[in-house]
């Protein structure tokens, strides 16, 4: 697959790489994750990259930033070559991405990139004008009253990511006309919640190394430690939710009722309950509390102290 991301924020454009990268590779590393600078890189070297067949992973994913010669009148003689090297990728993933909303859509390149790839387009909408953008994009795109509440929401859970928003909006259009907060959270994934929910398994699979990894992608994102140190408590808690229920009695069906959440929620919760014992539930809800409570206090630096916590973590 080829894309090309383009905005004026290069934060923005390497949280959506980062997040292409992980769904292509799943686990990244050096030897299948190449990330190339086009203004300092040789025109060699990426087509070489790119034509090149991992031979420790069945793909790898070629990043190419500062992509200036698809910027408008910027001319280069390397775009055919380009193209050529692309045909021949393999199973390769190519990924260019460019610091500018200024796109050459008459550039070889994006026309072929537009044919056969995917395109994101992260405008520079900043939050003042995110609600307005949102409301007039639901009328006047869709045809559809959005709530202020659900509009606040799913700001939240596109992450800035334009094109993200275009499909959520789409589907929830097509769920109902009078799209309401409780819509937005039915039909739109909430990114930390479930980035916190790999983070919470990884803990209880003692799987260290990826805990850590998962927690610097958040961090990478933006997301504050202590919204995940709240969502991994609400995590643990309702693990001791559904331990209690079950143990007196109720059947998933009736926990997934009591509890207000989904039935394979349950059900994975419940395959995960043996794997912690309850008491060391409530030392690490108590040990979250203090954590939270240390930085907001200013004791301890936010970013440190969690990713201690996640190190020194036992289920046993």
């Amino acid at each position: 697959m080829i894309y090309l991301i383009f905005g004026p924020q290069s934060a923005r454009n390497k949280v959506k790489m980062n997040r292409l990268a992980k769904e292509a590779l799943g686990e990244m590393d050096e030897l299948n994750f190449l990330k190339f600078d086009y203004s300092e890189e040789l025109n060699e070297e990426i087509i070489d990259a790119i034509q090149t067949p991992s031979l420790m992973a069945s793909k790898r994913f070629i990043a190419i930033n500062r992509a200036s010669f698809l910027i408008r009148g910027n001319k280069n003689k390397f775009i055919d070559t380009l193209i050529e090297g692309i045909k021949n990728a393999f199973d390769n993933d190519v990924c260019f991405i460019v610091e500018s909303e200024d796109i050459d859509k008459n550039n070889a390149l994006y026309k072929y990139i537009e044919a056969y790839g995917k395109i994101f387009e992260l405008l520079n909408i900043n939050d003042d004008e995110w609600d307005a953008y949102i409301k007039q994009y639901f009328m006047k795109s869709l045809g559809t009253n959005i709530e202020p509440s659900a509009r606040l929401e799913l700001k939240r859970r596109v992450h800035g990511d334009l094109t993200l928003f275009q499909n959520e909006a789409q589907k929830l259009a097509l769920y109902t006309k009078n799209i309401t907060l409780k819509d937005v959270e039915l039909l739109v994934t909430n990114p930390l919640e479930e980035k916190t929910g790999d983070l919470f398994y990884c803990l209880l699979n003692n799987n260290k190394v990826k805990a850590i990894k998962t927690f610097r992608d958040l961090r990478v994102q933006n997301e504050e430690p202590v919204r995940i140190i709240s969502m991994l408590a609400n995590q643990f808690r309702l693990l001791n939710d559904i331990r209690f229920l079950s143990k007196i009695g109720m059947i998933d069906d009736e926990i997934a009722k009591e509890l207000k959440i989904n039935l394979s929620r349950v059900r994975t919760m419940q395959r995960m309950k043996n794997k912690i014992a309850r008491i060391k539930i409530e030392q690490t809800l108590l040990d979250l509390y203090d954590l939270d409570l240390k930085i907001k206090s200013g004791l301890i630096d936010r970013f440190y102290g969690l990713e201690s916590f996640l190190i020194r973590f036992k289920a046993y």
